[in-house]
């Protein structure tokens, strides 16, 4: 890991006469292997100033930033979109989707290809308000926030919005570290002119009293695995 190569290092040149240390300001973004080697290379070739008194610390953020090698990065991206135009969320083949018109502008700004998740998947013409993804790659470039969520939106189409891009932990995963969903289901009773897209139009009279006796019965916390496919994986 990132603080094991740092001690390594800081007992590599106390046996050398030179003490120095290394200071971390990137606790959850272990440097990959041949970014060790770069690192490892220019510090003991003194392509980086050792003061010998008092010891010398050298942020290992900068000296990432300077050996200009890929860094690893892991972003949360919250979007909402309008599903009429797409077969869904996930990637399809010969087919238009959320999932790869996102990839297509998340790779085009990072220049370099990505792991893209969704924390669930979205149906044909099933629109989101809060959709998460996450999108774990390697790159030398590192904008902010601000920057990333202004250059993807501008390479998204118009009915596909990013909200929030912001920096996690490599651990977080869009879907196994999701505690909640929600899913709104929205009927009218009449016809509709401008919410047509977002709106069931229910012709028959609805009993609004049953609806809710039956809502209730499947409040709270229920075993559904019978109305799931079985796992051939799984045991039983």
């Amino acid at each position: 890991g990132l603080f094991g190569q740092c001690r390594g290092l800081r007992r590599l040149f106390r046996h050398g006469c030179q003490a120095f240390t290394i200071t971390s300001h990137l606790p959850r973004d272990p440097v990959p292997l041949a970014g060790r080697a770069i690192l490892l290379r220019r510090v003991l070739t003194g392509r980086w100033r050792l003061d010998r008194s008092p010891p010398l610390a050298v942020p290992c953020s900068k000296l990432m930033a300077e050996g200009n090698h890929p860094v690893r990065q892991n972003w949360k991206l919250t979007l909402e979109y309008d599903g009429t135009r797409y077969r869904g969320w996930q990637e399809q083949k010969n087919a238009r989707t959320v999932m790869g018109v996102l990839r297509e502008a998340v790779e085009a700004v990072f220049d370099t290809q990505v792991e893209l998740q969704g924390a669930g998947r979205t149906d044909a013409g099933v629109h989101a308000l809060g959709q998460v993804a996450h999108c774990r790659f390697d790159s030398s470039k590192r904008p902010p926030p601000a920057q990333v969520n202004a250059q993807v939106n501008e390479k998204l189409p118009n009915d596909v919005v990013l909200l929030d891009a912001r920096l996690v932990p490599w651990e977080f995963h869009a879907r196994h570290s999701a505690l909640t969903r929600r899913y709104r289901y929205q009927y009218s009773l009449r016809k509709q002119a401008f919410l047509r897209r977002y709106v069931w139009w229910v012709k028959e009279d609805l009993d609004v009293a049953r609806m809710q006796r039956a809502a209730a019965m499947i409040e709270g916390r229920h075993d559904f695995r019978q109305f799931c496919i079985r796992d051939p994986s799984e045991p039983g």
